[in-house]
Formats: C-alpha cells, sequence, structure tokens
C-alpha cells in the first residue's frame, strides 16, 4: 500500500492502524484496475 516492502505481522497490524491506511488500499486498488500490477505504493 505505502511501499513494496514485506511486512511481518506485527508490522503490518500497525500499517492497518495508519490514518491514511484507506487512502492507499483504495490507490493501490485503482490501479490495479487501470492495469498497473506494479504499483510501487503512495510513498514509492
Amino acid at each position: 500500500m505505502f511501499n513494496t516492502e514485506c511486512l511481518c505481522l506485527a508490522c503490518k497490524e500497525k500499517e492497518k492502524a495508519r490514518k491514511d491506511y484507506k487512502a492507499a488500499a483504495q490507490a493501490e486498488l485503482d490501479e490495479v484496475k487501470k492495469g498497473n500490477f506494479n504499483y510501487k505504493g503512495i510513498k514509492g
């Protein structure tokens, strides 16, 4: 969502708690719908 790094489960929960998580998830979904399967995330 924010970048392409792999996360442990604890870090994933921290990421999901961020205020901008929904926006990041939506941005990724929008890119995938456009055919961009190499989206780097909102933080690149």
